[in-house]
C-alpha cells in the first residue's frame, strides 16, 4: 500500500538536500545480552530536517551490487549523501546521470569529520526504529512489512488517520491483477488434494537444512521487488 499510493513520496533529497545512508542489525540477541544472532541488515536513507523522510530495506549483504540500486531508487539525483567509509559506498559518486555528491567520515575514529560531515541522524533513527519493531519479527518478510509501515507513520505524523483513509481511496488494483489471484486459487486448488498426501509417518522433514538458504533466496528478493516497485 505504502508504494502503490504515492511512490513519489518516498523519494528523498534532491539538489541542495543531504541525505545519510548506513546499514543496521535488526536480529534478536540471544538471552537479551550480546550480538544479534540470526540477524538481518537494513540498509536505511533518512532526509535531514523537515519531516525526516525514511527509506528502509532488508538486504542479504552490504555489497555495492545491493546498496547502489536502492540509493538510486530511492534518493533523488543531485543529494548530497552522507555514509562511513564501508566500501559498498565507494561508487556512489560515480553513478552515471545522478550527480552526487558523497562525503565520507571514519567512525573509528571520529563521529563528526571536520568539515561537518556526519551520520548521527541515522544512527539516532535506528534506535527508535528497533524500539517500534518488535523482536519477534526481526526475521524474515515480516521485517520488511514493518518497515514499510515505519517509512509511512513516519511521512504522516501528523495526519495518520486521515492519510490512511486517504490511502484506502488511492488503492486500487488492476483487473489482470485480480484475474491472476483467481487463476493461482485454482491452480492451488488442483495441484493439491489430502488423498493425495503421503500417510508414512516414518517420512521426517528437517527445515533446518534449509532454513539459512531460504532466508537468502528471500532476502535477494525482497531487494528486486522493492527496486522494481520503485521504477
Amino acid at each position: 500500500m505504502v508504494l502503490q499510493c504515492d511512490k513519489d513520496d518516498y523519494m528523498l533529497g534532491g539538489p541542495g538536500c543531504v541525505v545519510e545512508a548506513d546499514e543496521g542489525k535488526f536480529g534478536r540477541r540471544k538471552d537479551n545480552r550480546g550480538r544479534c544472532v540470526n540477524s538481518d541488515w537494513v540498509f536505511g536513507m533518512v532526509e535531514r530536517g523537515g519531516e525526516r523522510k525514511l527509506a528502509l530495506a532488508v538486504v542479504p549483504d552490504r555489497k555495492a551490487n545491493t546498496l547502489l540500486p536502492l540509493i538510486m531508487a530511492f534518493i533523488r539525483p543531485g543529494t548530497t549523501i552522507n555514509t562511513d567509509k564501508h566500501g559498498g559506498y565507494n561508487k556512489i559518486g560515480e553513478l552515471t546521470g545522478y550527480d552526487y555528491t558523497h562525503r565520507t567520515l571514519c567512525h573509528k575514529y571520529e563521529f563528526v569529520a571536520a568539515d561537518g560531515t556526519h551520520t548521527q541522524t541515522i544512527e539516532g533513527n535506528w534506535r527508535v526504529l528497533k524500539k517500534n519493531v518488535p523482536e519477534s519479527q526481526r526475521e524474515g518478510s515480516n521485517l520488511q512489512e514493518y518497515l514499510y509501515e515505519c517509512m509511512w507513520r513516519r511521512k504522516h505524523a501528523k495526519h495518520l488517520w486521515a492519510s490512511f483513509l486517504e490511502g484506502l481511496a488511492r488503492l486500487r488494483y488492476r483487473p489482470e491483477d485480480i484475474d491472476r489471484l483467481w487463476e493461482l486459487r485454482e491452480e492451488n486448488e488442483e495441484s493439491w488434494s489430502p488423498e493425495e498426501s503421503s500417510s508414512d509417518d516414518s517420512l521426517e522433514y528437517d527445515s533446518s537444512a534449509t532454513d539459512s538458504s531460504l532466508s537468502e533466496v528471500s532476502s535477494s528478493y525482497m531487494v528486486i521487488q522493492l527496486v522494481n516497485e520503485l521504477v
